[in-house]
């Protein structure tokens, strides 16, 4: 394995070429949560019928977690709290278990614990113990029936090994001073996922490498045995870790912020294993999480970093080669804590959504406002047609519409309509989409928004 990279600690500071669109966001809408949410994940969680994205954050101070859902044009309606272990403050998809129900891991930084929310489909719950941890636990992950936590006062992750039905085999592995981030990949392409652990206090990446494992004759789950962590440089107070494909090809590639640094660190994967020098790009102040994925739609992953001390996210955004453009930043709350990437009101456009841990709630930043509020049957004059409630915001012209209702493939059209949408703060506009025959149980709507500068088709299935 390889040791630190000494003579790289100190990052180089880069700053890359601009090469397609950027993208941009409106002014964040802030929707209310509880007292201190550090985590968030964002999905359609709930069997609600409604096909929005949800966002389930974690609420430090409140001891709670806010289920808060979607709703027609990216905002979020009704927010439900139920009870979390002391001090939750990460939160992850999974595990997977055997029923293939949805849940919610939970790191717990008060009570030194983790918990499930289980089967968030069927029931929005309240949060159950599963294990202890180390000391002051901060981040989670999950790996399939696996749960991993990251332990910042006791300097190493707690490994939880599921059976898919609800037991688990504990194992505690050191890292380095701080754990702060957490997540798995197999980087050295042998079949075994290793962990990977952002440290705070000594600014640095521990990587630990899996190794094979006999399994546990008892039948109890028996968590992988790791080889001693092999360190690599970030920068001043690494606060999160994420994984992603940034250049393009090869292993995967590392992202950290840089609490004290209003840095990014860039750790491009190697392809004979471990990861090449650090490269910092500049954020806003205070950056504690970021987020990977294609913002600005040129198939090039991006970084969004929420900044806790600017109020702040900064969006840097991909050239393709494992360099950024120059970091461009946008308004959210007060003490941002995290951020991911969704499109919060399905337009094919990806869209912001941050915890702020000062202000107590949740902010959406659309990319684009354009979008469908609801489809649905109706009769007209004795005929079956379809009724669609559409908005466009935040433009000073008039934006053109064109509706098309077809088979559910899309390869038959049966209606279609065109219409003009004068600019109304907070209105919405009928779209009537009106067959010469009759229409098929199932239908797609699309409706295709020609906006200035650019267009945006959004897709929603009605069934009759």
């Amino acid at each position: 394995m390889r040791a630190l990279l000494g003579a790289l600690a100190a990052t180089l500071l880069v700053a890359a070429p601009a090469h397609a669109a950027n993208a941009t966001f409106l002014t964040a809408e802030n929707f209310r949560a509880h007292t201190g949410p550090t985590s968030l994940v964002t999905g359609n969680y709930f069997a609600d019928g409604i096909n929005w994205p949800d966002v389930v954050v974690v609420n430090q101070l409140s001891n709670d977690i806010s289920f808060m859902s979607g709703s027609p044009f990216g905002s979020l309606g009704s927010t439900t709290n139920r009870r979390a272990q002391a001090g939750p403050v990460a939160v992850a998809e999974g595990p997977a278990d055997a029923d293939n129900d949805l849940n919610l891991a939970i790191a717990n930084r008060g009570s030194n614990s983790f918990g499930i929310v289980p089967d968030l489909q069927d029931v929005i719950g309240s949060e159950f113990f599963v294990g202890a941890t180390g000391f002051q636990p901060s981040a989670i992950t999950t790996n399939y029936l696996d749960v991993i936590v990251a332990n910042e006062g006791s300097d190493d992750i707690t490994y939880a090994a599921g059976d898919g039905t609800g037991g688990y085999g504990f194992g505690r592995f050191p890292a380095g001073d701080g754990p702060s981030g957490v997540v798995t990949t197999d980087g050295t392409n042998d079949g075994l996922d290793d962990v990977i652990v952002s440290n705070r206090n000594a600014n640095t990446i521990s990587v630990l490498a899996a190794q094979p494992n006999s399994a546990s004759s008892s039948g109890t789950p028996t968590p992988p045995v790791f080889a001693a962590p092999v360190q690599y440089p970030a920068g001043s107070s690494p606060s999160d870790v994420a994984l992603g494909q940034l250049d393009g090809s090869g292993p995967p590639d590392l992202v950290v912020p840089n609490e004290d640094a209003a840095t990014v660190t860039v750790l491009l994967g190697v392809s004979t294993g471990g990861y090449g020098p650090p490269f910092a790009y500049r954020v806003g102040n205070g950056p504690t999480a970021v987020a990977l994925g294609d913002v600005n739609g040129d198939r090039r992953t991006d970084i969004v970093a929420a900044n806790s001390l600017s109020n702040t996210v900064s969006l840097l955004q991909g050239n393709g080669n494992g360099t950024f453009q120059a970091a461009r930043t946008f308004r959210a709350h007060t003490r941002p804590s995290d951020v991911a990437i969704e499109d919060m009101n399905r337009d094919g456009a990806p869209d912001l959504v941050v915890a702020n841990a000062g202000s107590g709630d949740v902010s959406v930043l659309l990319q684009s406002p354009a979008g469908i509020a609801s489809c649905h049957d109706l009769t007209y004059k004795g005929k079956r047609i379809v009724s669609c409630g559409i908005r466009v915001a935040g433009y000073s012209r008039s934006v053109r519409a064109y509706g098309r209702a077809t088979s559910s493939t899309g390869r038959t059209t049966y209606a279609t309509a065109a219409m003009t949408i004068n600019q109304r703060p907070n209105s919405t506009s009928t779209m009537r989409l009106i067959p010469r025959g009759s229409l098929p149980k199932f239908i797609q709507v699309s409706v295709t928004f020609s906006i200035p500068g650019s267009t945006r088709r959004v897709t929603q299935y009605v069934t009759g």
